[in-house]
């Protein structure tokens, strides 16, 4: 297991949940980079990226709260006069 530790790549994060942010899988990776020179250099090197991720994400959540999906209906029934409005009663 040390061995595997040492020599393998681990499993992204992201691969291990898809509803993370992808750039949180980046800031992971770099944590386990095997040659020190590419991991963070200090904690606060990391606590930035971090708190830089936590702004992306609730920025993204603000806009998506703003957001609205308009989708369009078709008739499918064979009997063109059943045609139903949004609410799902049909047509006076």
């Amino acid at each position: 297991m040390i061995s595997a530790i040492l020599r393998d790549t681990p499993q992204g994060v992201n691969e291990i949940n898809v509803t993370l942010p992808n750039h949180l899988g980046r800031i992971v990776r770099r944590c386990l980079q095997k040659d020190p020179n590419e991991r963070y250099q200090t904690a606060r090197d990391l606590l930035i990226e971090l708190k830089e991720l936590r702004d992306e994400v609730a920025a993204g959540e603000r806009r998506a709260t703003n957001s609205i999906a308009v989708l369009s209906f078709a008739n499918m029934s064979p009997d063109p006069s059943r045609n139903t409005s949004a609410k799902g009663s049909p047509r006076s």
